[in-house]
């Protein structure tokens, strides 16, 4: 009879495992949004290397349909996410062209970001977020060293999310390869 209990149990833990497999990637916290479900609006103010973006424009994710959005939120302005925003803006530019927007949603405030975009050789957007709020509905609340990925097709839905690795391949070529899926759209409507 201890055997019975002993098997059985092993079988819905493997069971519970390859179905928790099976999944779809998400960016490893509870709350980020669904894959094939409309990507929740972002609007907030951008910076490139060349400045900020104008005042009375801030990116606004719902403004970009017709692009696929790369965004990616990691953490703020230390030496460690410093040297991962640079990783992310050489990562940004084998992304795609006029077709893709790559934005990073920076855990801090305009004039920090502004001084940290100055320093980057990129099209990469740097959109501050001083209080967390987009990290939170993304999914990564407070604090943390999670670098997350989140790719929107150009019709606005959310086609893959997951934790990137800095210094690894781990989650950006996933990344790459949902870029083109989000060039048209491939999921069914929903």
């Amino acid at each position: 009879m201890k055997r019975l209990v002993t098997a059985t149990v092993a079988t819905v833990l493997l069971a519970g495992s390859v179905q928790a497999q099976e999944r779809p990637l998400r960016a490893g916290v509870l709350g980020s949004p669904t894959v094939g479900k409309p990507a929740p609006d972002v609007v907030l103010p951008y910076f490139l290397p060349t400045g900020p973006g104008p005042t009375d424009q801030p990116f606004r994710l719902s403004a970009e349909l017709g692009r696929v959005v790369v965004l990616v939120l990691g953490g703020g302005l230390d030496s460690a996410s410093r040297a991962g925003w640079r990783e992310v803006a050489e990562r940004a530019r084998g992304l795609g062209g006029r077709s893709v927007v790559v934005a990073g949603v920076v855990r801090a405030g305009a004039e920090a970001v502004l001084g940290l975009s100055v320093g980057l050789d990129t099209d990469l957007k740097l959109l501050a977020d001083p209080d967390g709020r987009v990290h939170r509905t993304y999914g990564l609340g407070r604090g943390g060293r999670v670098w997350a990925g989140f790719v929107v097709a150009d019709d606005g839905r959310l086609v893959w999310s997951g934790r990137l690795e800095l210094g690894s391949e781990v989650g950006w070529k996933d990344l790459a390869a949902a870029v083109e899926q989000g060039r048209t759209a491939r999921l069914p409507s929903r």
